[in-house]
């Protein structure tokens, strides 16, 4: 017993600290009215999860992952934690969204130099937050402390999102035909892309950071729970493909849903850009289409639609709220 205790401080001594990581868990275990009312037990070295495939004629699992990537680093200098869960699970489950799947269950790696109780209360209940909108369960995760690799008071997240699709109805790049329509669905702000630029920006221009543009910039990443209600409704027959704006711009990932040999004519004066995104990115350019290929200008999705159903998509797409409006053809 002796030599054990001695091991963990000497962990302890080299920056790991195994019995804040324990009191953590047991937070999470223990913890309902802050991360949902379904207590857990995280004894087990893996998570499960029974599905219920019924009304599903062929059931074809999906899955994806992503991260926050440096858009983190302006949370921290921030000290601004709270939405960062929203960010992960947005680009995690969007992704998803795009093959008109439905989220079953999300697991989240957390890795820092240190374990910060703050820090990680605050994210791990944010990410519980969101999960409720949806809704899908934060299934496991795993949280590791690595002060070798990490510096003092930093960490980093990744997301983990497995769903279902009927085979049949499942949205994909294939469907998408000549004279289809382009709506994009608008963006909440930047998202979770391009930060590694918009903070070089920021300490080019320092002046130009206010309280307002940086809770603009921090503006969690919206998550597009109605389009999946969209694409539930419609089914492939009218919404042939979507894709996720995300690092690469607009034509970057609009061109992932497009066969060989169909292009897309996209009308950029369309684009319903928030005006707080083109004044700022105006003092570093006097052409914002020349940011395309790294921001979403205001465009979260971009969904190619049956021309022929026009009016049922907008009738929907109106009647929940999206926004969308219509931006090119192929």
């Amino acid at each position: 017993m002796q030599a054990k205790l001695s091991g963990r401080s000497l962990y302890k001594n080299s920056g790991v600290d195994v019995e804040k990581g324990e009191k953590l868990v047991k937070w999470l275990e223990t913890s309902p009215e802050e991360l949902g009312k379904q207590k857990k037990d995280l004894r087990d070295f893996s998570a499960s999860y029974e599905p219920d495939f019924t009304g599903y004629k062929r059931p074809l699992l999906i899955s994806s992952t992503d991260g926050i990537g440096t858009k983190l680093l302006l949370a921290l200098d921030e000290d601004s934690l709270e939405h960062l869960g929203f960010d992960l699970v947005g680009m995690c489950v969007n992704d998803l969204y795009t093959s008109g799947g439905k989220p079953l269950f999300f697991l989240d790696y957390f890795a820092t130099s240190r374990l910060d109780e703050k820090q990680f209360k605050q994210v791990l209940s944010s990410i519980q937050r969101a999960l409720e909108e949806i809704p899908c369960p934060l299934l496991g995760g795993e949280t590791a402390e690595l002060p070798g690799l990490y510096q003092h008071n930093h960490f980093d997240l990744a997301g983990f999102v497995v769903g279902v699709v009927d085979k049949e109805r499942r949205m994909q790049p294939s469907q998408t035909k000549k004279g289809d329509m382009l709506y994009a669905i608008p963006s909440n702000g930047f998202h979770s892309n391009g930060f590694s630029l918009l903070r070089k920006f920021l300490k080019e221009k320092p002046e130009l950071k206010t309280k307002e543009l940086v809770e603009n910039l921090l503006r969690p990443t919206k998550i597009y729970t109605k389009v999946h209600t969209l694409f539930e409704e419609l089914g492939p027959e009218v919404c042939h493909a979507a894709c996720h704006v995300t690092g690469g711009g607009i034509l970057g990932n609009l061109k992932r849903i497009l066969p060989d040999g169909i292009e897309a004519e996209i009308d950029f004066s369309a684009l319903k850009t928030p005006t707080w995104m083109k004044s700022f990115l105006l003092n570093f350019s006097c052409d914002i289409n020349s940011f395309e290929s790294v921001f979403n200008l205001g465009v979260g999705m971009i969904l190619s639609v049956e021309k022929n159903k026009k009016e049922e998509f907008e009738f929907v797409s109106k009647k929940l709220e999206l926004g969308s409006y219509q931006i090119g053809l192929l």
